[in-house]
């Protein structure tokens, strides 16, 4: 059992407390869920098939995924709606890759869900999964970020399940017990082996097509690198599967992705390294570009980034905090999809 308390007693879930939990959850950030979506963003529509790439390059940057899982935080620390976090986020970096009904929904700042089942529901949620006490309020938080937008049963399913095992995972819990409950509550198959998915496996932004799969990518994993290395091997929206992966893979064992991104950090490309810390620093020009219609209500990602490890009793990052300001390029990724 590898020290981890176990999940099931009796087939029930046990309500008590974790042995050590608050230990664990003083080294947990969301820098995971957004290093695998700047490892995966070269990779997505490429069909990428091995695991043997390296981890940064020079085009490596944040998408939609880290600008949406920020929001997510924002949300949680400051209150307010999640419909108008995602608003602001979207308004302030708008070519970031998002689906184009996403794009639809908050150009026009509607208000109404658009029934979508695509993953965008569940690349944000690792913040949930990090910040909330309880497996109840994990799901009803997740619930509430993902149906403002994606209020189909698909999407909601994939944004609770991914929240879940994020929540599992860093309160101590053993991976075969997070893959019982992740198939017993929300009914995905964890069984089938990466080698076999990624035979067949192609791109398919739906919950119910890749959430799975990424949880899977983190089972199998032996440590945060080796989950994102999965996710982005099966050729598909490596982006968010590599957001998801990592999210859960950080909450797992966070010294290990510490150790993974600051080794990065120090290789002779520690440029591109780097890329994984940039988003907090690159989101925040814009709460300084006095484009906000109301500055006083601003606050800048990186503040928001920082804020919240506070708030989940986070130790300060110290070498791991650099930041890469040129990575914030106008020339965004051009590919949208239509749910995600």
């Amino acid at each position: 059992m590898d020290g981890r308390a176990s999940l099931f007693g009796n087939g029930e879930i046990e309500n008590r407390e974790i042995e050590n939990w608050e230990k664990k959850k003083e080294r947990v950030l969301m820098l995971g869920a957004i290093a695998g979506d700047v490892i995966g963003s070269v990779h997505e529509h490429s069909g990428t098939k091995t695991k043997n790439f390296p981890l940064f390059v020079e085009a490596s940057q944040f998408t939609d995924d880290t600008v949406l899982t920020v929001a997510v935080a924002e949300r949680l620390l400051r209150g307010g709606s999640y419909v108008d976090w995602y608003h602001e986020y979207f308004h302030a970096y708008p070519e970031a890759g998002y689906g184009s009904s996403f794009i639809h929904w908050a150009e026009h700042r509607c208000r109404e869900p658009y029934y979508s089942w695509g993953n965008g529901a569940a690349m944000r949620v690792s913040p949930i999964g990090i910040a909330c006490n309880t497996l109840e309020e994990v799901l009803a938080q997740a619930r509430a970020s993902a149906e403002v937008t994606h209020n189909h049963p698909e999407g909601i399913r994939g944004a609770q399940a991914t929240a879940a095992a994020v929540f599992l995972a860093r309160s101590g819990y053993t991976k075969a017990d997070i893959k019982t409950y992740i198939e017993q509550e929300f009914g995905y198959c964890l069984s089938e082996r990466l080698d076999d998915i990624r035979e067949h496996y192609c791109f398919d932004v739906s919950c119910q097509g890749s959430v799975p799969q990424s949880i899977i990518a983190f089972l199998e994993a032996d440590g945060f690198e080796d989950a994102v290395r999965n996710a982005i091997s099966l050729g598909g929206d490596a982006d968010t599967m590599a957001c998801i992966a990592g999210g859960i893979a950080e909450a797992f064992s966070p010294s290990n992705t510490k150790s993974v991104l600051i080794n990065s950090s120090r290789a002779p490309a520690s440029a591109q390294a780097e890329a994984t810390f940039a988003a907090p620093k690159a989101l925040v020009r814009y709460a300084s570009s006095g484009r906000r219609s109301q500055p006083s209500t601003s606050v800048s990602a990186a503040h928001s980034i920082t804020t919240f490890g506070a708030a989940c009793s986070t130790t300060r990052r110290t070498a791991a905090v650099s930041v890469m300001s040129s990575v914030n390029s106008p020339a965004r990724r051009a590919a949208v999809t239509s749910e995600k």
